[in-house]
């Protein structure tokens, strides 16, 4: 029961670090394209083009997903991620408790 409560905790751990990564990572990238898209724009003589945004994202209730997102291709790649992770929980339940 030790190991199955220091992995749980290494597993959060590891969630929470990837997510710190992964914002820092979104800024600076964000900073670099806006000063690149500020430089073109002045180039361009201040015309700024339309960019395209979509996101999305998956939340698990327990075993029950909730999916989000602005397009159906960002929708559909949410599903296989929850299904991924229903199957896993399902798995991982069989094994821990029987």
């Amino acid at each position: 029961m030790n190991l199955l409560l220091h992995t749980g905790l290494l597993l959060i751990l590891l969630g929470a670090t990837l997510l710190f990564i992964s914002i820092l990572i979104q800024s600076i990238r964000r900073g670099r394209a806006t000063r690149i898209r500020d430089r073109d724009n002045e180039k361009k003589g201040g015309v700024e083009e339309g960019s395209r945004f979509s996101g999305g994202g998956v939340v698990m209730v327990g075993p029950i997903p909730i999916i989000m997102g602005t397009d159906k291709s960002v929708v559909k790649i949410g599903v296989i991620g929850a299904l991924l992770l229903m199957g896993v929980w399902v798995l991982s339940y069989l094994y821990f408790v029987h």
